[in-house]
Order: C-alpha cells, then structure tokens, then sequence
C-alpha cells in the first residue's frame, strides 16, 4: 500500500466511521439480547405450567355461554358465583338454562361484562352479582389474574382495553419470577424428601387453595364444588374497607351503559349481591346501606334484592367474606332462585326445541 495514499480524502471518511460502526454493532447487540430476556420470559412465563390450572375453565364457560339451547339465565360477577350458587337449583326455579360465567373478581368489572355481552341473545336473562370490593375499586383488572385467563384463552384478550393488554405484558416478568421461585421450592421440598425428612414434618398442601381451585372443581353448569366438605384451616380473608373507600365513581355507569345496550336488545338485566359475612357487614353496615340507596336511584327495577338478603352467618363462609360453604350455597341459591322464578319468563331448553 502506497503511505501517500493513506490520507487521501477516501481514506480519512473509512476511518472516521469506524467508531460509528463500532456504535451500532453494539446497539444491535443490545437490542438482540434485550429481545433474547423478552423472549425468555414470554417463554417461561407461558410455557411453565401455573400452579393449578384454574383460569382454564374460561374455556368451557365461554362454550357453554355460546351453545345455542335457547334462551338462557346468565350470572355474571366474581368468585362469589364461582363458590356461592347452585345453578342446577336455579334451573328447576326458573325453567331455563343457566350459565354461571363467576370466575375472579379481579378480571375487573368491565372485562366481566364485556365477555359476555357479545354472546347475549334477546331473550336471555343476565343477573350482576359482583363481589362488593368491585364497588370500590377500579374497573379494569388486575395485571396477573388478567394474564392467566389470556393464557388460558387468548380470545379473551379481544375483551381488554388496550391498557389491560400492556399490563398484561408487564405482567411477565413478575410472573416468571413467580414460577421460576415455586420451582426453586419444589426442587427443595423434593430434596428434603429424599433426605428422609419425616412426611408429618411436610407442608401438608392437599386442602390449600391451590387444590381447591382447578378446573376439575367445577361442575357442568359452572359452579366450583370442589370445597364442599372442606374445613378451612387458615384465617378468613377480608373485604376492601368499604367505609373507607366509598363507590367508585366509574361503577354504575359502566352497569348502566351495559344494561342499555344489552336491553335495547331485548336482552333483560337484573342486579343482585354477593352473600356477605355477618360480622364484616356489621363493621361495614353504613357504607352498604348507601351503595345500596345509589344502586336503587341508578339501577331502578333492575334491583331484585337488598344486601340483607344475603348477609349471612359466619360459619356459613368458607375462606373470604364472599365464599359460601356448601350449606351456605343452598340457602343463598334458595333465596335468589325464590326472587327470579316471578321475573323469569320459563322457557327450558327442551321447549326451545
């Protein structure tokens, strides 16, 4: 190579760009390793099983809601429905097929709606029974419990707004870390096994909610029974402080805007309340009475019930405020099958035929 040409104008741009070369080549390493950590714990997060398999009846609740048997009486609400109502019951009331769509309250109280009205048909009837924690808090719902019932159903992502979606999304490291520490505790749990730890000295697991909620718990028609005969033996989980948190304000119009929607369907919609424990009623008492006197301004006749309806004895409840035990389901399914039989035009399955 000829030193003369070596600072010719040529020359000189080559070695000034390598350092902007250099810049970029590190850049598109960068980003490739940041798409390799996105795309492991998409990886982890999805393709590790969850610790129980819950949020997979989503798929055979939205089947039901679909089948076409006629019209149908639909409940929509949280896990109190799940826990708390004997839809065979209330079938033989009202002469029509029921789908009891309860799940988790924390899919949020327009998720919940938004799943099913698509799938309404005039002449269905839709009972709201939501969890009074969904009285008070946001709409939307809760990231993770979000993320399960789309990995159980990716359809369901088409009933999230946009935010819900990306929240999903942020999700994903959190529950990869989840997953990824409940393996850490298996491999421990297995080791000490082996070692001959005692199997009194192990972590008895076979009644905790892990085993209580999964899919096989649920019967036909959508109701968990898998409690039934099942002693709690942690403490009872709390409400949200009503009286500290007061309705929130975005609630009754979404319930109303989706109750004129579906009526201007002819689609019927009635309100109801979840079963309540006595002693978290009595401590909340002044807070209720006023969610219910707003509910009966905004609702109107749409409301078939008062909270005292269903406020019932503590030993009546399971593991929340809200989760019947199984004598307390069929005294609340009683109750609310005894206000719908008047109000539900009766037309069984075998009749639409």
């Amino acid at each position: 190579m000829n030193p003369a040409n070596s600072d010719t104008p040529q020359a000189r741009a080559v070695a000034a760009s390598s350092p902007v070369r250099d810049v970029l080549r590190l850049l598109l390493r960068a980003a490739a390793l940041c798409l390799l950590v996105v795309a492991s714990l998409v990886a982890f997060a999805v393709l590790v099983r969850d610790g129980n398999d819950y949020a997979l009846v989503t798929r055979n609740k939205h089947s039901w809601l679909k089948a076409d048997e006629g019209p149908k009486l639909v409940f929509v609400g949280g896990s109190n429905l799940a826990f708390g109502l004997d839809s065979e019951l209330i079938e033989r009331a009202v002469g029509r097929r029921v789908v009891n769509m309860g799940m988790n309250g924390y899919f949020g109280v327009r998720y919940m709606l938004e799943e099913v009205e698509s799938a309404l048909r005039p002449g269905d009837v839709i009972v709201l029974a939501f969890e009074y924690d969904s009285f008070v808090k946001l709409v939307e719902g809760a990231e993770l419990d979000l993320f399960m019932v789309a990995k159980a159903r990716p359809q369901n992502l088409a009933y999230m707004t946009w935010r819900e979606r990306l929240g999903v999304l942020r999700s994903l490291p959190f529950t990869a870390q989840r997953k990824l520490m409940r393996l850490i505790r298996r491999s421990g749990n297995a080791s000490a096994q082996a070692a001959g730890v005692r199997e009194a000295e192990q972590v008895d697991t076979s009644k905790d909610m892990g085993a209580i909620e999964t899919v096989s718990g649920f019967n036909a028609r959508g109701d968990l029974t898998s409690h039934f005969g099942v002693r709690w033996k942690h403490e009872r989980e709390d409400g949200f402080d009503l009286t500290r948190l007061g309705l929130h304000p975005g609630f009754v119009p979404l319930v109303t805007g989706f109750a004129q929607r579906a009526e201007s369907r002819g689609i019927k919609v009635l309100f109801s309340y979840s079963p309540l424990l006595d002693s978290f009623h009595a401590s909340h008492a002044a807070a209720v009475a006023e969610f219910h006197s707003a509910f009966e301004k905004a609702f109107g006749r749409r409301m078939i019930s008062k909270p005292e309806d269903f406020v019932l004895p503590d030993p009546l409840f399971f593991d929340t405020v809200y989760h019947l035990t199984e004598e307390g389901r069929a005294i609340r399914s009683a109750r609310l099958a005894a206000q719908l039989a008047p109000l539900v035009e009766r037309k069984s399955a075998a009749a639409a035929h």
